[in-house]
């Protein structure tokens, strides 16, 4: 027993050491094996070791020497991007969109469906096996997928890979991970939207130079993510980042909410709850306030208001040091809302609070590419 436990430490050990070299390499590569020696505190033979197994899989690559002088020249190591794969899914209400890229991002097929009728748990999983299946096809060899990420609408728990929750996807307590991966041979990780955004922006994105941030995302609803440390904070029940669900409207301007309560800033911020109110479309309510209807005018500075006062809560209760605004709402309207949201910071947050970074993601990755990166991401996490 104690020689089976000796055993399986040491394999724990051999894989977690591969896995810092690897986080090296990918993250500060192309570099030599004596600076990863170096990064790591393993020994030259232990580095040696590690990197020709990785040579022999193909994952990463030999380039060429850069030194000068008399002496061997220390050979420089880089991930193999070309030869590896990652498989990127985007699961929404309407439709499943699917790519294959190589880990330098480039596209190497995409597949969609339109699935706006989901009858149940399981029309959603064969939607989501066809389109892995056909982009499948498309790889050279099985062996160069590393993985395959998932971004869905809903309430998600990233470790064990649940969806605890999609209404309109049909999936409750739905284990997606352990489904996709009796089927496939691959690892998948699964997220839901907002939290792929700011996982992504976090790693080489808008939010990289932040330790602590925050994201908001307006769109057909309100989401939110939330990271300290760098480390993604999804709350004991993973619904943490609801920001929609602020109580933000009072008195006669407080409608009912889906989640049972009343006042919350989705009922009338986000683009489906401006709708519903106002019986008219984002687009066409930019319009009008283009011509100077006052009406939608004094609309968008009550919605711009009531997202200022929930931001600046949020601002004081985690102290940030960057907020990114996303969605379709700021795409359309955030000429006009953003610098609302900016004056209610310097009246309503305190002076120690007022350097937050306020950044609005103007170009964003399509949601698919994002989910494939988060596969990638994963490969090199420690």
């Amino acid at each position: 027993m104690l020689i089976l436990k000796a055993k399986s430490s040491a394999q724990v050990m051999k894989a977690y050491n591969q896995q810092r070299v690897l986080n090296v390499i990918y993250y500060e590569g192309p570099i030599s094996r004596i600076d990863i020696a170096a990064k790591t505190g393993l020994t030259q033979q232990t580095i040696t070791n590690i990197t020709g197994r990785l040579l022999e899989e193909n994952i990463i690559i030999e380039g060429k020497s850069t030194g000068s002088g008399a002496g061997r020249k220390p050979i420089p190591l880089e991930i193999n991007h070309s030869q590896l794969y990652a498989i990127g899914i985007e699961i929404t209400v309407q439709s499943i969109r699917g790519i294959l890229v190589d880990f330098n991002h480039n596209i190497l097929a995409e597949q969609s469906i339109d699935a706006a009728n989901y009858n149940n748990a399981d029309d959603t999983l064969h939607y989501l096996q066809s389109i892995i299946d056909a982009l499948l096809t498309n790889a050279s060899s099985l062996q160069l997928i590393k993985g395959i990420g998932i971004s869905i609408q809903g309430v998600v728990d990233p470790l064990a890979g649940i969806v605890i929750n999609s209404h309109a996807l049909h999936l409750k307590d739905y284990p997606l991970k352990e489904k996709l991966e009796q089927h496939y041979s691959f690892p998948v990780h699964i997220d839901n939207d907002i939290n792929t955004i700011a996982i992504v922006e976090n790693s080489g994105g808008a939010l990289d130079s932040s330790q602590n941030n925050l994201t908001l995302s307006i769109d057909e609803g309100i989401g939110g993510a939330i990271v300290i440390n760098k480390e993604l904070y999804t709350g004991y029940h993973h619904r943490a980042g609801e920001f929609g669900h602020i109580k933000t409207f009072f008195g006669k301007d407080a409608l009912p909410c889906h989640c049972g309560s009343a006042g919350c800033l989705t009922t009338m911020a986000s683009i489906g709850g401006l709708e519903n109110v106002f019986s008219i479309s984002i687009d066409n309510m930019i319009k009008e306030i283009m011509k100077g209807n006052q009406r939608y005018e004094n609309a968008l500075l009550k919605i711009g208001n009531a997202i200022g006062d929930g931001l600046c809560n949020l601002i004081i209760f985690f102290d940030p040091e960057k907020v990114l605004l996303t969605g379709r709402l700021f795409d359309m309207a955030g000429d006009f809302i953003i610098p609302i949201i900016k004056e209610k910071m310097k009246t309503s947050v305190p002076h120690f609070s007022r350097d937050v970074i306020l950044e609005y993601l103007s170009k964003r990755q399509e949601q698919a590419s994002m989910a494939a990166e988060l596969a990638i991401q994963e490969m090199f996490k420690l």
